[in-house]
């Protein structure tokens, strides 16, 4: 039979447990990513900043996070290949007006140190939460990267030294009908169809930054 194994996620990892999902109004229908995402709305920008600029508590790990002008450019990066790639890359922007929300709600995944540590690197660790969103009546899988700074390096990052530094749409998930929110109503909210996911759905077929599955199928004889 076959079984999946989490050989990259943190040992503690429950796959039956639920994230929610987070629903929001589609606002770039029709645009183009590449165009927009040089031209992001700075009204946003700003509000997002301001968000996090009192640090936003994960749920899951009661982690405060928080982020930076610098780190939110990294946000508007994404690299979406094939036919859906328009469709990934606006979802990829539009996630980025519930990022609070989607940080506040995901379930912590893997840590790790960095895996390319220069000298005098003020990075302690890495970590990876998994989250659900829903806009235009479709749900995706997102991953969101998180940077955990040393204790020496406070003077530097003493507001906020654990940062939201990127974040992934991986994958869509089964289509949904519901009522999307406008944005300054995104709450955790949930939908008769579906309110919910599993880490195990959100999580199997999808890759990390490096290529490697975060779920690997094995096969147990007995």
């Amino acid at each position: 039979m076959k079984k999946s194994c989490f050989n990259f996620l943190n040992e503690d990892v429950d796959l039956d447990s639920n994230v929610q999902v987070i629903t929001i109004e589609q606002l770039f229908s029709g645009e183009n990513p590449k165009v927009l995402r040089k031209r992001f709305p700075k009204k946003i920008r700003n509000k997002v900043l301001s968000v996090f600029k009192e640090g936003v508590i994960n749920a899951d790990t009661n982690m405060k996070i928080g982020m930076s002008g610098r780190d939110f450019k990294e946000h508007l990066h994404f690299n979406h290949q094939g036919n859906d790639s328009d469709e990934f890359g606006i979802v990829h922007l539009e996630a980025i007006m519930a990022l609070s929300q989607l940080i506040q709600s995901a379930s912590l995944i893997r840590s790790y140190d960095d895996k390319k540590p220069k000298v005098g690197s003020s990075i302690k660790k890495m970590h990876h939460y998994v989250s659900a969103l829903r806009t235009n009546n479709k749900d995706y899988s997102v991953v969101l990267t998180v940077k955990e700074f040393k204790d020496d390096s406070l003077n530097l990052y003493k507001e906020n030294p654990v940062r939201l530094y990127h974040h992934r749409v991986v994958k869509s998930l089964s289509s949904v009908t519901s009522t999307a929110m406008p944005i300054e109503q995104v709450e955790l909210q949930t939908t008769p169809e579906r309110d919910s996911y599993t880490l195990h759905e959100l999580l199997v077929d999808v890759k990390d930054s490096d290529g490697n599955f975060y779920l690997e199928q094995v096969i147990l004889n007995f």
